[in-house]
């Protein structure tokens, strides 16, 4: 083979992802191909013996597949399964870091075998994957694009019992039950010290109970069908906030109990003849509600108390809005809702590993002087050579140090779940600097960097797209462009004009306030516009502060777990504030100022003598809002 020919067949080799928007599918979630390179070395299931042939047996080398961290790849097929796929516990913690990725929803099926045996009673539920349980330590798992299905004769199989910590997703999944009457426990299960997590493109057919969510450390939805439920479409039994959220059922649409529940932008239509509530709420639950619509039910929604019969709703809170100052919007900021910019298909001549050059060396002084590998040259040589792809080989530890600019035509830098790491604890680690003009929109994706000092600075006019990562800081400099956050994790996030649309997104990072009396807060909205779906923060930090005429709209979890929070929880100064919080006090250290408001020289705040607390339960409210008179 001529060299020629040589390099064009190991180039056709790369090409990983086609991501194609249907015109019937604004969002991008169907008809997407996820091939691997050659090189990819990520567990491959027929590497371990499964067939997909929707006839032989694969339990047995699925579970074997499972057993292994990093990215799981299913090509295209039907795997037959006939017992349980549970990942074994981790030394020292649960399972975590295991990606289920199909080659496409539509033509990777895992299908539970008919009739199996331990899945038949409903009284007994029994789950077809277990990505981990109990504790707050299953970081970064993932399911992606594939459609599980339970077969028929299965009356107590779950499809997904689904466990994440700190970032993990359900993303373009479909959940269905091929039983003639929908019979199945539960389509998508999560309960216990569970989250945060994302939950995007997911679509569930059958089943008694749609989605079971019980999430202690939030729940994140967008983009949720919902068909063919026997008992209940969305039982909600803690803390879940949602977007986009279409059901097609006979019962109840939604029924939610807990601590607090969010709904935006959802349509619920049931057949027939007008009978029963779309949305049951149950308890003295947290509820806003808005823009959500009804059709064939006799009531929209029903609380103890209050029963809305009125087929649309446009905003609604359980309790009243608190409004900080008399000029604090009435309602929630309704910023503009933009959804993250999906990838087109790029020339295959234009994908290269950054394996293809070599690393850098770093000399380390510690105990000793060590040579270390250094990626970031070979980063900076791969931005460099045109390409417009960039993707890190599973596997391995890339140690990066330095500043590597993204720049020139890269349109994508994939991980493939791949981790990145700081060359020595004592060193500064990789900088990411996005430079150039305006153009198509830039996407750097699974990267397993939590710890690591990774670091993005947008200082482009190009639209970014980050997800599923970590980074210890995202700064986006003054004329940056706008940047899409979709399950990311960070310490601190800097706007400085941009709009910012956040999915899911995890900020915490810890303080002495006894030594510190002034920290930055994790994040400083200043000019912006920044609207996140799906917050959830601890320590004493302040998260958020809004300010140079910025507009924040937040819907968040907060968990408050250090021995005081004496500064605010969110502070608002010359700018505009509304937010959405549930918040625990595991250790008994609320905040006590929720919501700090400052116009010019006046402030005004909502402080914690306004609430009760029970247990470990804190604040619950459905909406507070800040502003000031020439904000409006």
């Amino acid at each position: 083979m001529n060299r020629t020919l040589s390099l064009l067949v190991s180039l056709s080799l790369c090409l990983y992802s086609a991501i194609a928007v249907r015109a019937d599918d604004p969002v991008g979630f169907s008809g997407a191909e996820f091939l691997l390179p050659h090189d990819a070395n990520v567990v491959n299931v027929k590497n371990f013996g499964a067939v997909g042939d929707g006839k032989t047996d694969d339990t047995a080398a699925i579970q074997s597949a499972y057993s292994h961290t990093g990215l799981i790849y299913f090509p295209n097929g039907v795997y037959l399964i006939s017992d349980t796929i549970k990942a074994p516990t981790r030394p020292g913690g649960v399972p975590s870091r295991r990606i289920i990725q199909g080659q496409s929803r539509e033509g990777t099926i895992i299908r539970l075998k008919d009739s199996a045996d331990g899945f038949g009673d409903a009284a007994a539920p029994k789950p077809m994957i277990v990505t981990s349980w109990r504790i707050a330590q299953a970081f970064r798992n993932a399911v992606r694009d594939v459609t599980i299905d339970i077969g028929a004769g299965n009356a107590g199989a779950v499809a997904l019992e689904f466990f994440a910590s700190n970032t993990g997703q359900v993303w373009n999944v479909a959940l269905r039950s091929s039983d003639p009457a929908g019979a199945g426990y539960a389509g998508l299960n999560m309960f216990g010290d569970n989250g945060p997590l994302l939950v995007r493109g997911l679509s569930v057919a059958g089943f008694d109970y749609g989605i079971i969510s019980d999430c202690n450390q939030l729940a994140t939805f967008e983009h949720v069908r919902l068909a063919r439920q026997r008992k209940i479409g969305f039982l909600s039994r803690n803390k879940s906030i949602v977007r986009g959220l279409v059901s097609d059922n006979e019962v109840s649409a939604v029924v939610a109990s807990g601590q607090g529940f969010t709904l935006l932008d959802a349509e619920l239509r049931r057949p027939g003849v007008s009978d029963g509530t779309a949305i049951e709420l149950q308890g003295e639950v947290s509820a806003l509600l808005r823009d959500v619509s009804a059709h064939g039910y006799r009531s929209l929604a029903r609380t103890p108390s209050q029963t809305l019969a009125d087929p649309l709703v446009r905003e609604w809170t359980s309790k009243p809005v608190i409004r900080v100052t008399d000029a604090s919007p009435r309602g929630t900021l309704r910023l503009p809702i933009e959804e993250t910019p999906a990838l087109s298909v790029e020339p295959l001549e234009k994908w290269v590993s950054v394996t293809r050059f070599p690393p850098g060396e770093l000399w380390v002084e510690r105990k000793g002087r060590h040579r270390k590998e250094n990626w970031a040259p070979a980063l900076q040589a791969a931005v460099d050579s045109g390409a417009s792809t960039i993707y890190f080989p599973a596997g391995r530890t890339y140690l990066m140090h330095g500043d590597v600019h993204i720049r020139g035509s890269v349109k994508h830098v994939i991980g493939l779940e791949s981790v990145v790491a700081v060359v020595d604890p004592t060193l500064s680690g990789a900088r990411l600097i996005v430079e150039g003009d305006a153009g198509d929109p830039l996407l750097i994706e699974r990267f397993d960097s939590m710890y690591s000092k990774w670091t993005v600075e947008n200082r482009s006019k190009r639209r970014l797209v980050l997800r599923h990562l970590f980074a210890d800081e995202i700064s986006l400099g003054n004329g940056a462009g706008d940047v899409f956050l979709d399950d990311v994790y960070t310490h601190f996030l800097d706007i400085n004009g941009q709009k910012v649309w956040a999915r899911g997104l995890n900020m915490e990072h810890s303080v002495n306030i006894e030594i510190e009396r002034s920290p930055r807060p994790n994040c400083v909205n200043a000019g912006g516009q920044l609207w996140i779906l799906g917050l959830k923060t601890e320590q004493a930090r302040t998260k958020i502060r809004t300010v140079q005429a910025g507009r924040s709209e937040v819907y968040s979890y907060v968990l408050a777990n250090v021995a005081s929070n004496p500064l605010p929880m969110f502070e608002n100064c010359d700018a505009v504030t509304t937010v959405s919080v549930v918040e625990s006090v595991l250790r008994r250290a609320p905040f006590r100022v929720l919501l700090e408001n400052q116009c010019g020289s006046a402030r005004a705040s909502e402080t914690r003598a306004t609430m009760k607390l029970e247990g470990t339960t804190g604040a619950a409210i459905p909406l507070m809002t800040a502003g000031c008179d020439k904000m409006r």
